[in-house]
């Protein structure tokens, strides 16, 4: 009973009561009562009740109406029993309320630590993706910036190959149109139909630069470095598919 006596102490201590005085020599015959009322001092959810071979559990409850009106049951059933209760019975469930208790707030305890470091952790993955995805985002603006300044350098190395040759000039038209095409198509990632007729057309483009290649020989190089950089373009295009690919898995698992 002493030891008893000392934990509700502690335990009114740790809510701020720490003068009261609690005298538990004197209790009625209905142990599980006592115990109950014991219970309610510590939450209104865990329902004391007695076996008839005289051992005392708990239970819980999730709803505190509910948990209520089982202690009263439990309490109301336990006076029915046959046989007085001993007090060895009563000191043992004393040990046992305490036990059950000091377990009950170990595992919360526990729990609460196990849910601030998931909590922990999911807000640092979360402020690790925020971070990662405006890394990705910075690094597609800059491919795409690239892209355009590539797309408006292509357009002007055709522009300045024409020439007195209108049907030439036709021809490289034609190529500046179907280059800013190519740009278009290749800022839609997500239909596999349109990449692969932009891959076409840059195909087609790369055929035509080296057709007017061979009739143009003295321009041979700039044809040559237009079409490296029409392949540049649609390779900056598969980068940065990809990084929108890695970026979206680490998202997930994150």
């Amino acid at each position: 009973m002493d030891a008893f006596n000392t934990w509700v102490r502690e335990r009114m201590s740790s809510r701020g009561n720490l003068n009261h005085m609690f005298n538990t020599s004197k209790f009625g015959s209905n142990h599980v009562e006592t115990l109950n009322g014991w219970q309610s001092f510590c939450n209104n959810t865990t329902v004391w009740q007695r076996f008839k071979q005289g051992d005392y559990y708990a239970i819980e409850c999730g709803n505190p109406h509910i948990c209520r009106l089982a202690r009263q049951a439990a309490d109301e059933r336990n006076a029915r029993m046959d046989g007085d209760e001993k007090f060895g019975e009563y000191t043992d469930a004393l040990a046992e309320l305490m036990r059950y208790n000091d377990e009950k707030d170990r595992r919360k305890e526990e729990m609460d630590k196990l849910r601030d470091e998931a909590d922990k952790n999911a807000e640092a993955a979360r402020k690790e993706a925020a971070q990662k995805g405006l890394a990705t985002k910075k690094r597609n603006k800059e491919r795409r910036d690239e892209q355009q300044r590539l797309t408006e350098h292509i357009c002007a190395e055709l522009e300045g190959l024409k020439g007195q040759d209108e049907q030439k000039n036709e021809r490289l038209a034609g190529l500046q149109r179907d280059v800013l095409r190519v740009h278009v198509l290749g800022l839609d990632k997500k239909e596999k139909e349109k990449m692969a007729k932009k891959n076409q057309l840059v195909s087609r483009i790369c055929d035509a630069l080296g057709n007017l290649k061979d009739l143009d020989k003295k321009n041979k190089e700039r044809f040559e470095r237009i079409q490296q950089e029409i392949l540049d373009i649609t390779s900056e295009d598969e980068q940065n598919k990809e990084g929108e690919k890695a970026g979206a898995k680490r998202q997930k698992t994150g």
